[in-house]
């Protein structure tokens, strides 16, 4: 039910994102292996009524019992109005201990904006597929974001929920206005996370 209201709420508002920005994101995630990621996001943003796209391209150095290079590129735009309706396509190259790994990721998500609250929301599905170690994996996920502004600086917080592997992430954006309501310029962000997973039970002896 919660779900269904969230659906229908994301098809009745649009998801107003400001002006075009530039950031920079890196972060420390800690589950079986330690990744250290460092990724740069390019968006654009368009007048309203007309299209949107976003694009980005990703780096991220793995240490797991050696080195893991991975790097990537998105290419980002709505289905349909509002404009958080998005299609996004991710096609990346993962070099592990000499294997070259193709991964292609789709991910389709909904989300509304609460203007007076400035609280975002996003309900979604991510499609993964795995070309050298073949599976389809199918990861719902809802995030919110809570933003703050004072001083022509932007403050936002977060939360993502991932099932059925579920990864709880934190997220501080901060972005600097310099043009009134529109953002010339962009911040930084970051994220911490941990993978969370179930503890197996000990077998009992014989």
């Amino acid at each position: 039910m919660i779900l269904l209201m969230l659906l229908s709420l994301a098809f009745g508002a649009a998801d107003t994102l400001g002006g075009p920005w530039i950031g920079v994101e890196g972060g420390l995630e800690v589950s079986k292996r330690v990744d250290l990621g460092l990724s740069q996001e390019f968006r654009g943003e368009f007048p309203k009524g007309q299209s949107e796209f976003l694009t980005s391209f990703n780096t991220r150095v793995q240490l797991v019992k050696g080195v893991s290079l991975q790097g990537g590129y998105r290419l980002e735009v709505p289905l349909g109005d509002p404009v958080a309706h998005r299609l996004a396509f991710d096609l990346r190259l993962d070099k592990r201990f000499d294997l070259v790994r193709l991964k292609f990721r789709q991910r389709y998500t909904l989300g509304f904006t609460d203007i007076k609250h400035a609280l975002r929301s996003r309900v979604g599905a991510e499609l993964r597929f795995d070309m050298v170690r073949p599976y389809l994996q199918v990861e719902p996920f809802i995030r919110l974001e809570e933003k703050v502004r004072f001083h022509k600086v932007r403050i936002t917080l977060g939360t993502k929920i991932m099932t059925p592997m579920p990864e709880f992430r934190v997220f501080c954006l901060f972005e600097q206005q310099l043009d009134g309501d529109r953002l010339i310029a962009g911040g930084v962000s970051a994220f911490f996370g941990a993978k969370i997973k179930k503890k197996k039970k000990p077998k009992a002896d014989d």
